[in-house]
């Protein structure tokens, strides 16, 4: 028979509380790294930056990002989630001071610092969303990612049509700033009053335990987070500065905000895609969402760009979030935290030697034919795999909602300590 623990009130408020800081906390670890985007054409047009450079504003980010998640990618490295959480928020603190600085040397140091805060939340967050919530938390660093990729992309771009070349990172990285303090402040009291239930949750995993997967069940599970996240890196960092060289000003503005919006929608969404759509895999979208975005771009059409950002993003949101939820369903709290990382260390290692790539081609080729041609391989690759990768049908199980009142990864509470 399965234990199920419910919750006085008192619990389930801090629960809830917790849930709902720690999913704030992770997004606000990547508005400030979508932050960044808007305003790379601001920081060429002021500093004089080259394509290689621009890329290596996200390359460096990448490299901090990826070691970190590497080092947190094991059971017993999220036993101390909430301090490692509450260490990020300090890290990205210091990240936006130099960002707001405005320098090339301070934006790649900074990019650095806001990378190793990112490797930090990431399993932190997962393993903590899990521990407050359960089974309904597996899927929040692919729903924080869009969540905080809207909030920078959007607030950024705001501030940046509003204020003075000068007074735009000041602006965007102050305020970003001011947000993590208070969410510092909250986590604090709240981690405080949960320290034992999350201690008992965290607990680390047996090293007789067995990985999720092994061989080609695993590939299958990493191929389309990594296609679709290497796609939208490649539009986050420059289809700015690249639409801003075609002069088409109302793609520069809109077309990055639409992006995660859609992406957003989609991974919020996801019991209606569910219904509606249980075979989709979101690589045909994401192919049909970069052909769009270059016959738009082709033909100086801000309309079908846009239209392009949307069916990508849906393509994203889509491909990243089930192939997660499928590698994570059935994980106990800190193996979730676990695999999350390597997942994201995984997507975000490809996508950065892309972008890398991308740079150093474009110093040599043009920006242009260096960001399209790189975006037509990934959707014909997206086309490719189209019939191997996961389903949204696959993640059904991690989906369903659980009563109010029980601790939502019962199956989890029952077995504790025997597998993951």
């Amino acid at each position: 028979m399965r234990c199920q623990r419910r919750w006085g009130p008192g619990e389930a408020w801090a629960a809830r509380a917790q849930a709902v800081l720690v999913a704030t906390s992770f997004a606000m670890l990547v508005a400030a790294s979508n932050a960044v985007n808007p305003l790379l054409p601001t920081y060429r047009e002021a500093l004089g930056l080259t394509p290689l450079v621009i890329s290596m504003t996200f390359t460096l980010y990448v490299a901090a990002l990826v070691v970190t998640l590497f080092a947190m990618a094991r059971p017993q490295a999220v036993r101390r989630a909430g301090a490692v959480l509450l260490t990020s928020l300090f890290l990205i603190v210091g990240s936006d001071l130099l960002l707001a600085d405005a320098q090339e040397w301070s934006i790649l140091v900074g990019r650095v610092i806001g990378g190793a805060a990112g490797g930090l939340g990431t399993g932190a967050a997962s393993a903590l969303m899990v521990a407050a919530v359960g089974a309904k938390g597996r899927a929040i660093t692919a729903t924080g990612n869009t969540a905080g990729a809207i909030a920078g992309a959007a607030g950024s771009q705001l501030l940046v049509s509003l204020l003075s070349v000068g007074a735009a990172p000041r602006a965007v990285f102050f305020g970003h700033s001011g947000v993590a303090v208070l969410l510092i402040v909250g986590l604090t009291v709240v981690l405080g009053l949960r320290r034992e239930d999350n201690r008992s949750a965290l607990a680390a995993t047996p090293a007789s335990a067995p990985s999720a997967r092994a061989g080609c069940a695993t590939l299958r599970l990493f191929v389309p987070g990594i296609i679709v996240w290497t796609c939208v890196s490649l539009a986050g960092v420059f289809s700015a500065t690249l639409f801003d060289e075609l002069d088409m000003q109302v793609a520069r503005a809109i077309g990055p905000v639409v992006l995660p919006c859609a992406t957003a929608a989609v991974q919020l969404g996801a019991p209606a895609v569910l219904r509606l759509a249980p075979r989709s895999s979101g690589m045909l979208a994401t192919a049909g969402g970069i052909v769009v975005i270059l016959v738009g771009a082709w033909f100086r059409s801000d309309v079908l760009s846009i239209i392009g950002f949307v069916a990508l993003g849906a393509g994203v949101g889509t491909g990243y979030r089930t192939a997660l939820v499928v590698l994570t369903k059935g994980s106990r709290a800190a193996r979730q935290g676990a695999l999350a990382s390597l997942y994201a260390a995984a997507c975000y290692s490809i996508a950065a030697a892309v972008v890398t790539a991308v740079g150093v081609v474009g110093n040599q080729t043009g920006l242009v034919a260096a960001v399209c041609g790189t975006l037509a391989l990934f959707g014909a690759l997206a086309l490719s795999v189209s019939a191997w990768v996961p389903r949204v049908s696959d993640a059904q199980d991690a989906l369903t909602v659980y009563p109010r009142g029980v601790h939502a990864h019962n199956e989890d509470m029952s077995n504790w300590g025997h597998r993951q």
